[in-house]
């Protein structure tokens, strides 16, 4: 056997134990827009309207953790539309985030006759359970997508 044909087997061998002559296999990412859902609304509401920054921050992934900590949270949720003012809040959208084992759930929130939206993006599967990512916002709806659905 000469030496280039054993150098060109042994490449061939390299690629292939590397995977290179094998089909990626496809993961399906399983979702519960409803334990979504429930854990976004719980979140919003303990920040929002209970005030309780701590039991909040019980529902934050790791992640999350690393970039924000309860003081910081706390400090700028205190300077949100409607602080101190929303009563109430209701999960009413989801999307879950393509290929990302992820979901944001959007809600509204009143206070006083006024609406106020929020997006929760959350990190995990039906299978994994949910924790909080990132929390946006706003005093109007968030823009609209042909991946969102309606919770009802």
């Amino acid at each position: 056997m000469s030496r280039r044909f054993l150098a060109i087997l042994l490449a061939g061998g390299v690629l292939l134990a590397a995977g290179c002559g094998v089909a990626p296999r496809a993961s399906v990412l399983n979702h519960s827009p409803s334990a979504a859902a429930a854990i976004a609304q719980r979140y919003v509401d303990l920040l929002l309207v209970r005030k309780d920054a701590d039991a909040a921050y019980g529902l934050v992934d790791a992640d999350a953790r690393a970039r924000v900590s309860v003081e910081t949270l706390q400090e700028a949720v205190a300077k949100a539309p409607g602080y101190g003012q929303v009563t109430s809040v209701q999960a009413v959208e989801y999307q879950p985030v393509p290929g990302q084992p992820a979901m944001d759930i959007f809600l509204t929130g009143s206070a006083g006759g006024r609406t106020f939206y929020y997006a929760v993006r959350l990190s995990g599967t039906r299978d994994e359970g949910y924790l909080v990512n990132d929390l946006s916002i706003e005093s109007e709806p968030f823009r609209a997508s042909s991946l969102r659905e309606s919770l009802q």
